[in-house]
């Protein structure tokens, strides 16, 4: 397996590293790349729109629901505040039990018949409960105590069936009105579903702590059909949840008198003071709009799921349409990208063909099938008239190397050996001692020394020290031929006589001032060397007391490469310096304050060592 994914590897590369595989390749990145960030940034955007204009058309819905409950709890209190207040209300609920009945009797006229539907309290429910709709007027119940042979009729029960009901300790102590939801029972003189509660006191006797408790149904399923009309899709689900989180109206009937826990363990809607709130979930392995808000008065909540599959079908439609419009793209720009990679590498392949079978044997190949005007055939026929150069320079070529063969030859046999030239001079100077010359004998010893040192078995670096020989062996030499003209000093510090310097760099500089600053004064000269170590720098100074000279001339002179043959020598110490060293380093002339220049030369505090250094092809 690895081997053939190795191989693989192998042959894709192969495939890859040509230019009109790059070409296409690269063609295609640049059309697909952007189109595709473009279509998903306006697929995203557009879902992001969609799914704002859906919570905005969710919490219209959710705020138009919660104002027709809080419309409906409205309408129902102040209704049981009418009857609350109703003066023979207030009367029946104010009187204690041993004498209720007999008071009815003697003001109301309430018959003893338990059959009969008109009672006192019938009547006064019935004066009020009109201006309800037919399903809260049904649904109306007073609950009271049961007085003497007092029976009760269709919307009066006895007080002591709910008493005992274990529903019963949470309703308020007081008058304020409460919506409960009370579960399915057998017995249907106790309140079903969600109902408005509230305790009637008998205002008129403080002796009585409680005298009823008045019941009203909210139409639930008239909610739930309302509902239906609020779905921002088919597939969405509104539910109501009470402050237990009972579901109490909902768009599907499966989900009323359940739990929401039970369908949504993994979640509980938010309650967030009256806050309309939206968030992406994932129900039934699907993402999912879940919207949520609390109606704060009565603690109830209004919660949306909306599956966003459903919200982008049409999206969905767009996204394939683009698919289709990427697809169609690709297959375009296939054809493109191949006519253009090909118009671009065949010519390069020509070339690369032709420096194929280009070689020393065969150097005539020209390329003369490419009838284009463009780049192209500009650069094949500059690569033919290269060619035709090339074949011309080898022919020259070899001509000259046979001369410089010869010329070699020639040379080998006219060679002086280096130690047959010190033999000789040390002989000379033997015989100069024997004859008592002295100058001829320090004349010749110092010609020896000079050569030696100039020569440094090749080297082209070497120490200061030896640099120093070489020079004043130089200097002695012209000061045995210029007696009364030429006198010389030379100071160096005793820690940089071990650094390093360039062959040669001090002698030219020596002669410039001896043949331009000296003799041409008749008057007696003086060179003065010093060497001294600056920082990380070593400066050494060569001054003379000659005529001087055009400082900004030689500083250009020994700068500028295209100088005259005349100021070879110290334009070559000052590039020599540079080429080694760095630009950083080099010569510089300026003028003394009396008579004559002074050459500086910068160099880096650099100890000399022998391993490291550099041979002189000229030596």
């Amino acid at each position: 397996m690895i081997k053939k994914l190795l191989s693989f590897k192998k042959f894709l590369s192969k495939r890859i590293s040509t230019i009109k595989n790059q070409l296409i390749i690269t063609f295609l990145l640049i059309i697909i790349i952007p189109t595709a960030i473009i279509s998903s940034i306006i697929y995203t955007k557009s879902t992001e729109s969609l799914t704002n204009k859906t919570e905005n058309i969710l919490e219209m819905n959710f705020n138009l629901l919660e104002n027709n409950i809080q419309k409906e709890i409205n309408l129902i209190d102040k209704v049981v505040t009418q009857i609350y207040l109703d003066d023979k209300m207030l009367d029946l609920l104010s009187y204690s039990p041993s004498k209720h009945y007999y008071y009815l009797y003697s003001r109301y006229k309430v018959i003893k018949d338990p059959i009969t539907q008109s009672s006192a309290f019938e009547n006064v429910l019935n004066t009020y409960t009109s201006t309800l709709n037919y399903f809260n007027k049904s649904k109306t119940k007073l609950y009271v105590y049961q007085f003497g042979d007092y029976k009760f009729h269709t919307n009066i029960f006895n007080l002591e069936e709910v008493q005992i009901t274990s529903w019963y300790p949470s309703i308020s102590p007081d008058s304020s009105p409460r919506i409960m939801y009370f579960p399915r029972s057998k017995n249907n003189n106790l309140p079903q579903g969600v109902n408005y509660v509230r305790k009637l006191f008998g205002l008129k006797n403080y002796d009585l702590s409680f005298s009823s408790l008045i019941t009203i149904q909210l139409p639930m399923n008239e909610i739930s059909r309302m509902l239906i009309n609020l779905k921002p899709t088919n597939g969405s689900t509104i539910f109501v949840l009470n402050e237990n989180n009972w579901i109490i109206a909902s768009t599907e009937n499966k989900f009323i008198n359940a739990n929401f826990k039970s369908f949504f363990s993994s979640y509980m809607p938010i309650n967030d003071s009256n806050k309309f709130n939206t968030q992406i979930i994932d129900y039934n392995d699907t993402k999912t709009l879940l919207s949520t808000k609390t109606i704060n008065d009565i603690n109830w909540k209004i919660v949306g799921i909306t599956p966003l599959n459903e919200l982008n079908k049409d999206l969905y439609k767009t996204q394939k349409f683009i698919k289709l419009v990427i697809l169609i793209i690709l297959i375009i720009s296939l054809s493109f990208a191949l006519l253009l990679a090909n118009r671009i590498s065949n010519p390069i392949k020509k070339l690369v063909e032709s420096m194929g079978t280009l070689d020393t044997d065969n150097l005539y190949v020209k390329i003369d099938d490419y009838h284009f005007n463009d780049e192209f055939s500009y650069l094949i026929d500059h690569y033919n008239a290269a060619n035709k150069k090339i074949r011309n320079s080898i022919v020259k070529i070899k001509e000259i190397e046979n001369e410089k063969k010869e010329a070699e030859f020639k040379a080998l046999q006219a060679q002086i050996n280096p130690h047959f030239l010190y033999n000789t001079l040390d002989a000379v100077n033997w015989l100069s001692l024997k004859y008592d010359a002295e100058d001829i004998s320090i004349m010749v010893t110092s010609l020896s020394d000079f050569f030696r040192y100039s020569l440094s078995k090749g080297k082209t670096i070497i120490p200061l020290k030896n640099e120093l020989i070489q020079t004043e062996s130089y200097l002695t030499i012209q000061k045995i031929r210029f007696p009364d003209i030429i006198d010389y000093s030379i100071y160096c510090d005793e820690e940089i006589k071990e650094c390093s310097i360039v062959k040669l760099t001090l002698q030219p500089l020596v002669e410039n001032s001896i043949i331009h600053g000296i003799e041409p004064t008749d008057e007696p000269g003086f060179i003065e060397i010093v060497c001294l170590k600056e920082n990380n720098n070593i400066i050494i100074t060569v001054s003379d007391n000659g005529i001087g000279a055009d400082i900004d001339m030689l500083n250009n002179i020994i700068n500028d490469t295209s100088s005259s043959c005349s100021s070879y020598g110290l334009r070559n110490v000052n590039q020599r310096i540079k080429s080694y060293f760095g630009d950083t380093y080099g010569i510089i002339f300026s003028e003394n304050e009396t008579t004559g220049i002074t050459a500086t030369i910068t160099l880096p505090f650099m100890i000399y060592e022998e391993d490291n250094n550099v041979k002189d092809d000229n030596c």
